[in-house]
């Protein structure tokens, strides 16, 4: 890893609390540690995962914001009858999308919280 590359990632970090992060690589993967030293369990996962993850908060905030504009726009009539009902129906569809994704998520991320203290158990 360069210096500018550790430089760049510590400026990216800079709003964790002292004394959180350390940055490893061996010849296979880069390791990126931001837990405390009170920190008994650690669970690892992918920047690939993490990076799913984060898309999918991302789109769930999307869809959250776009259907408080058009509750807004409903409750101010500011749209005719017919294109509330079509809109309803859009909005229906990715919310019911959105909670099939995030379920699927959940699940997975819970199998992995199972093996530590602060999972629930997940039935085989």
């Amino acid at each position: 890893m360069s210096s500018n590359d550790y430089k760049n990632k510590l400026e990216a970090l800079s709003n964790l609390p002292d004394n959180t992060l350390s940055i490893g690589q061996n010849s296979q993967r880069e390791i990126i540690d931001t837990t405390t030293d009170n920190d008994t369990e650690v669970v690892v996962i992918s920047a690939h995962d993490l990076s799913d993850i984060a898309c999918d908060i991302e789109g769930v905030v999307t869809v959250l914001n776009d259907i408080g504009h058009l509750l807004a726009l409903v409750h101010y009539a500011k749209i005719p009858p017919h294109t509330v009902v079509t809109m309803s129906r859009l909005t229906n569809d990715s919310v019911n999308t959105w909670i099939n994704l995030l379920n699927a998520r959940l699940e997975k991320t819970n199998q992995i919280l199972a093996l530590t203290r602060y999972g629930k158990e997940v039935a085989q």
